[in-house]
């Protein structure tokens, strides 16, 4: 691939849309939990951390790896919302996630049903017998949520279809536990979140460089060739030897510095995947044999990332 060529690829390549998933080691981790109760049919489970570690990404590649691991599985992932209290709106928000149009005033038992039978159809389809909803940004679900998602639990219990519900939440998911424990909602709890999972970003040096060595070895573009992202934007420099992944030390320590005032051990990925994607679109005017990352270029990624003033709205927020 030439210059030229190169060039009008650039303006699709995943790097530039921001359409791509690298399945980081804290994915990996935290599938790993999450299989195992989907595995013992466990009624719920959520995760848990600070905005942009990578929540939402997390749960969109855990229903693609189940969905591959467990073919027989019926899978719906949605992102709750924070609205007036109505014991029809979580339905519709489902119903919708799936992609099947559903009038706002359609009666609250029509919306269950519909969704029930939605439910034993895609299952009937897969000759299994388990439902797995996922749920992000669990924290925006009321008591009354909750309680709807019950009364569909112990229905699709009846027709003998096992559901698992995984939250993906922030941290001030707390707070609708303590709610729940002030109304004595105990069946709540012990169904939806007695299983926490904390979620961690990018969490050590050692996982910056496994997701390095996904652009240096494993991301392609375009799709079935051998242009990793990082030989990509540098051919020349990667013909010679250059990887990303060997910036790893100083790339970490410039992160975990201007990360500071957030006082987590790990790193927020998304403003990681920011930093990262500076220094290619940046280097690839710079391509050579000798091409080097500096301190100042790593410097002006992070900035480019928008980190600092992230870690100034959190940290000054108390996080």
């Amino acid at each position: 691939m030439n210059y030229e060529e190169r060039e009008l690829l650039l303006d699709e390549h995943p790097i530039v849309t921001k359409k791509y998933l690298v399945v980081t080691p804290t994915i990996k981790r935290v599938y790993s939990l999450i299989r195992e109760r989907v595995w013992m049919r466990r009624t719920g489970t959520f995760l848990f951390a600070m905005p942009r570690m990578g929540k939402s990404t997390c749960a969109e590649a855990v229903q693609d790896i189940l969905e591959a691991e467990f073919p027989k599985i019926f899978t719906i992932l949605f992102a709750a919302e924070k609205r007036k209290q109505s014991d029809s709106g979580l339905l519709i928000d489902i119903l919708r996630a799936d992609k099947l149009p559903v009038h706002s005033r359609t009666p609250y038992k029509d919306l269950f049903n519909h969704l029930i039978t939605h439910i034993k159809v895609n299952i009937s389809e897969r000759g299994g017998a388990q439902f797995i909803l996922l749920i992000d940004e669990m924290q925006l679900l009321s008591e009354l949520d909750l309680n709807v998602l019950l009364v569909l639990h112990n229905r699709l219990e009846l027709d003998k279809i096992k559901m698992t519900t995984i939250g993906f939440a922030q941290s001030d998911i707390q707070h609708l536990r303590s709610a729940l424990h002030a109304t004595k909602a105990q069946n709540l709890l012990a169904r939806f979140l007695s299983e926490p999972i904390p979620f961690d970003g990018c969490a050590n040096k050692k996982d910056l460089e496994e997701i390095l060595n996904e652009y240096d070895n494993s991301l392609v573009y375009p799709d079935d060739t051998e242009f990793t992202y990082t030989r990509f934007f540098l051919p020349i420099a990667y013909s010679n030897g250059f990887r990303m992944n060997e910036y790893a030390d100083p790339i970490w320590t410039a992160l975990k510095r201007a990360s500071k005032p957030l006082e987590e051990q790990s790193v927020p990925v998304q403003h990681l995947f920011r930093t990262i994607e500076y220094l290619l679109l940046a280097g690839r005017v710079k391509d050579g044999e000798s091409y080097k990352i500096s301190t100042r270029d790593i410097d002006e990624a992070i900035e480019a990332s928008n980190l600092k003033e992230y870690c100034g709205i959190l940290g000054s927020s108390g996080g």
